[in-house]
């Protein structure tokens, strides 16, 4: 709620997924124990349907690449510092785009950034004060294995600000579940092997931080501070939320 608003109950829209990588079994648990707890607070829950999530992906990836990676290069080579093992597969030198290319990148983002404003009202008109999602695909894996960075480029896209909130940590009880469904992109692909028992121990999980992201629209970085502290409450305690 902005400075002189009435107080009134806050509503929090969920993003369960963003279409390009299937969020695992523990992640959806403890996003689905967040939204338990911030209804038993008080708070007004609502389900986004956003299909516009998963079209930020690749165009982040062609906004980071526009100097073709030549800045990053030209420094390492200047320090002799390597590339950690996880970038050294996934980043070459290449050719900077032309203006052009540039402009037609900006124009393609304006038209999604206008797409995601429809998400800021629910069905009956209300305001979204703020929404949670998963911060990846997976919990922490091990070094060099993380995978899906769709769950937050996307907020560096469209210059949401947006926070993570510590929930709790991982659990035996939270090695268990299997992910169905058909693979929905080579994200995801690599993501399931992050939770298949044939290429990784679960029990690598164990004891690491299982957090909710918190995003708030775009020059609102006083609502995401207030959103967050009403998911922290939520999350520490069950008393009433009454206002951001």
């Amino acid at each position: 709620i902005g400075v002189g608003e009435r107080q009134r109950r806050p509503v929090i829209g969920v993003v369960w997924r963003d279409g390009l990588s299937e969020p695992l079994p523990p992640v959806l648990k403890v996003l689905e124990e967040v939204v338990g707890k911030l209804k038993d607070s008080g708070v007004d829950v609502v389900e986004l349907n956003v299909p516009q999530f998963k079209k930020c992906q690749s165009l982040a990836n062609a906004f980071f690449g526009v100097d073709g990676g030549n800045s990053v290069f030209d420094l390492l080579e200047k320090t002799g510092e390597p590339l950690i093992n996880w970038l050294s597969t996934r980043l070459r030198r290449k050719k900077p785009i032309g203006m052009e290319e540039l402009r037609d990148l900006h124009a393609r983002k304006t038209e999604l950034e206008t797409e995601f404003l429809k998400i800021w009202k629910d069905v009956r008109g209300r305001r979204i004060d703020a929404f949670i999602c998963p911060v990846a695909p997976h919990p922490v894996p091990p070094i060099d294995k993380w995978n899906g960075v769709s769950y937050t480029s996307s907020f560096v896209l469209l210059d949401y600000p947006a926070g993570t909130v510590p929930v709790r940590l991982f659990q035996e009880s939270d090695l268990k579940g299997n992910i169905s469904g058909d693979i929905l992109s080579p994200w995801d692909k690599v993501n399931r092997e992050l939770w298949d028992e044939k290429s990784i121990d679960r029990r690598v999980y164990l004891d690491t931080p299982l957090s909710v992201q918190v995003v708030a629209p775009k020059l609102q970085e006083r609502r995401l501070y207030r959103a967050m502290e009403v998911v922290d409450d939520a999350v520490r305690t069950t008393k009433l939320a009454t206002k951001l």
